[in-house]
């Protein structure tokens, strides 16, 4: 049974508060304390300096109103159940009160101890469950609002000023949403589109905003029709009035869960700047390009010019060793010239197709020193190789060297039309024979192997690649050390020459 029970009772008719009073006493409810008022103003003074457990309350007072008073109380004193006592005995006045807020209402007529005990006891206890729903229902509410809060900062400060622009379609592709950057995109008005079917959006308004809309239209609508999903594709959206042009990366991902499982997130994400970017990098290339061209050309014709002069200042020279120096002098600037002209007509201005070259470089040597292809063969075997000027160059005059050499010692029968040299048996054999010139250029990862050989006279037998002091043979060895390789020379039945490098 409870103790302490702090009431206050609100009668004016003395009577009425002796029996009251009396009925409490011989309850079971124990240390129960009363105050007790005459009138509803003197009420609100007492609730005003104390605290209540329960109040008993008699509406017939003299400034009372019966249920517009009992609203006016509950305004007033909160959190305290009300018990109405009156003498009305009507049951639809007595189920009125409670519907107006009282706690239980007991006529007069009815009042007996076990009532009135039974009646405080329910309120109180009734009264203190509500308090604990009314408590949780608060702090539920207090989570939704800070739920929603979130929700709001989430969709205003997050996801509607987002630097990407978002659609969400439900499962029948109405568009259910979409942010402010989607607006600045496209030019559209989100109210306008929200509520629509993505379909005829992109059939209607997307139309007049995009480049090739056609295209971009068949891959979104395929998707849906397939219930596929996009990654990444780029589409590029028209400048006017009320857009800036930009391009964009569409994608879309299915919504899993949730109130619009189903349906698809779209995502449009700005890449105009890396566009831009591409551009400038584009156009600096190509102007490199022909800046590099440019180069080449100018070499090419400086080279050339060089080369005149030399034929011009050999007109003048009886000597024919100076002749010969003259010539390879030429030559050799002709090779080089030959690489930047080759650079100058490819696509490619970092590197040449050294077959291509050398069949050329070979081709030249030919016609200079008026060799018939018929009585010396030229055979070419050149692996798909590619190189940069920093090796096409030393590669392109060390095979002119050979080459050079080649023709002028190695068969002297072919080029001078002698058909027996005195002292060399062996060159009868050869007169009977073609000469053959065999230039062979292998890759093996990142290692080069060039093999230049010919089926001539041969060396000299005490000479020596490495020491040897005349021009030619001089230059091969500064070339093989600019390319960091190695040389091997074999004059065994011929000559052979085995430069191996790196790339």
């Amino acid at each position: 049974m409870l103790n302490n029970i702090k009431a206050l009772l609100i009668e004016d008719n003395k009577q009425h508060i002796d029996m009251i009073i009396d009925l409490l006493h011989e309850s079971e409810l124990t240390n129960v304390s009363m105050d007790i008022s005459e009138s509803l103003a003197s009420a609100y003074q007492f609730f005003q300096k104390n605290r209540y457990d329960v109040i008993l309350a008699d509406l017939a007072l003299p400034d009372s109103r019966y249920k517009e008073t009992l609203k006016e109380i509950m305004k007033v004193i909160k959190d305290v159940p009300i018990i109405v006592i009156t003498e009305i005995g009507d049951r639809d006045a007595i189920y009125g009160m409670i519907k107006a807020g009282a706690s239980d209402c007991i006529p007069k007529s009815h009042l007996s101890t076990p009532i009135l005990e039974r009646s405080i006891l329910y309120s109180m206890d009734r009264h203190k469950k509500d308090q604990t729903i009314k408590k949780k229902v608060f702090e539920i509410e207090v989570d939704l609002r800070n739920s929603e809060a979130r929700f709001r900062t989430l969709i205003n400060d997050v996801l509607d000023n987002s630097i990407v622009g978002i659609f969400i379609v439900d499962k029948d592709f109405k568009i259910v949403w979409a942010n402010k950057t989607l607006e600045l995109f496209f030019g559209i008005n989100r109210d306008e589109i929200i509520g629509k079917n993505n379909r005829q959006i992109i059939k209607s308004m997307i139309m007049g905003v995009l480049y090739k809309p056609k295209d971009f239209a068949e891959k979104v609508l395929s998707s849906y029709d397939n219930n596929t999903y996009i990654d990444n594709f780029e589409c590029h959206v028209m400048a006017d009035g009320e857009r800036d042009g930009r391009w964009l990366v569409y994608q879309s991902t299915l919504i899993r869960s949730g109130l619009y499982e189903g349906g698809r997130v779209e995502i449009y994400h700005d890449i105009t700047e890396r566009k831009k970017s591409e551009e400038q990098i584009k156009a600096s290339l190509k102007e490199k390009d022909m800046l590099l061209v440019e180069i080449h050309h100018r070499v090419k014709n400086n080279m050339q010019v060089i080369a005149s002069l030399l034929r011009l200042q050999s007109e003048g020279i009886k000597d024919k060793h100076l002749l010969d120096l003259f010539n390879e002098s030429r030559n050799r600037i002709k090779s080089m010239a030959l690489v930047h002209e080759d650079l100058y007509h490819n696509k490619n201005l970092a590197n040449i197709a050294f077959d291509q070259y050398t069949r050329k470089l070979t081709g030249r040597l030919m016609k200079t020193f008026g060799v018939n292809p018929d009585r010396i063969i030229t055979s070419i075997n050149i692996d798909n190789v590619f190189l940069g000027v920093d090796k096409a160059i030393p590669c392109g005059l060390i095979i002119n060297e050979l080459f050079t050499n080649s023709l002028k010692y190695a068969f002297p029968h072919i080029i001078t039309g002698v058909e027996h040299i005195p002292g060399k048996d062996q060159d009868r054999e050869r007169s009977k024979n073609k000469g053959k010139i065999c230039i062979n250029l292998h890759s093996n990862n990142d290692e080069y192997t060039l093999v230049f050989s010919d089926n001539g006279v041969g060396l000299p037998e005490n000479i020596d690649l490495q020491k040897d002091e005349t021009l030619g043979l001089e230059l091969v060895r500064t070339l093989v050390k600019q390319l960091k390789g190695t040389s091997k020379l074999n004059s065994n039945g011929g000559t052979e020459f085995k430069i191996t490098f790196k790339v």
